[in-house]
């Protein structure tokens, strides 16, 4: 029996990102003109886009940024300007995607791993229908219980990921730390394991704003990472 592209999304969807983002912007209110701009000029970023000058050869290091700050510091916010404005700039010709998820403690939908997964493969196979082909043999011997198995669905991610067809996936994660503690675990662990080494995944990049705890440092601490609040900009936007 031939697996239906349709009850595959319908069975893939949790919660929107794209009306999350929404929800999230009017929560925290109209950003002032002119704030978070800087942020697309910063060095670390243009690295993690690929667009700026790196001393070494492209290693993974690059490929995950880690952005933390206390409270405050304007993560979210920062994290909603740079999807709208790569979701602008990326179009099917760039052979660029992104995707995104805002985690939240208060919804049991927005605060797993497993969902944090589903979120951004849901918006990859939306905008890049052709790689559903990652998903429908998987989804046809599994039905929806596939989306339940968190290696199951990094696995098909990374394939998702890595297709080179379908060009660069810029994958933005933001407050990691609104996660439960063992989904924190899990995806930090995940995320240590896949792109330390010679074999990370190509064309993905990963970027997570989070508080600074410990336990999130320890993990992420080793790829490119910067203090929100050490951008001299950043405390002008405050």
């Amino acid at each position: 029996q031939k697996p239906d592209a349709a009850a595959c999304l319908r069975d893939l969807f949790l919660t929107d990102p794209l009306d999350d983002r929404k929800a999230l912007k009017r929560k925290k209110g109209q950003r002032a003109r002119g704030t978070c701009e800087w942020i697309m000029g910063a060095e670390e970023l243009t690295h993690w886009l690929g667009s700026g000058r790196t001393g070494c050869s492209e290693g993974p290091s690059t490929q995950v940024l880690w952005l933390h700050g206390n409270p405050g510091t304007g993560k979210s916010t920062t994290a909603i300007f740079l999807t709208e404005e790569l979701s602008k700039a990326f179009t099917t010709t760039t052979q660029k995607t992104v995707a995104y998820f805002f985690c939240d403690s208060g919804f049991d939908t927005r605060r797993t791993a497993t969902s944090v997964v589903r979120g951004l493969l849901l918006q990859l196979v939306q905008q890049q229908p052709q790689l559903l082909d990652y998903v429908l043999p998987k989804y046809n011997e599994r039905g929806p219980a596939l989306f339940d198995s968190f290696d199951a669905l990094w696995a098909i991610f990374m394939n998702v990921a890595a297709d080179k067809h379908t060009g660069e996936k810029y994958c933005v994660v933001d407050a990691l730390d609104e996660c439960d503690r063992e989904s924190q675990a899990t995806l930090l662990q995940q995320l240590k394991e896949t792109f330390q080494g010679q074999h990370a995944p190509p064309n993905v990049r990963i970027l997570v704003t989070s508080r600074p705890y410990p336990e999130i440092r320890q993990h992420l601490g080793d790829f490119a990472n910067k203090d929100l609040a050490s951008y001299p900009e950043a405390k002008r936007d405050m």
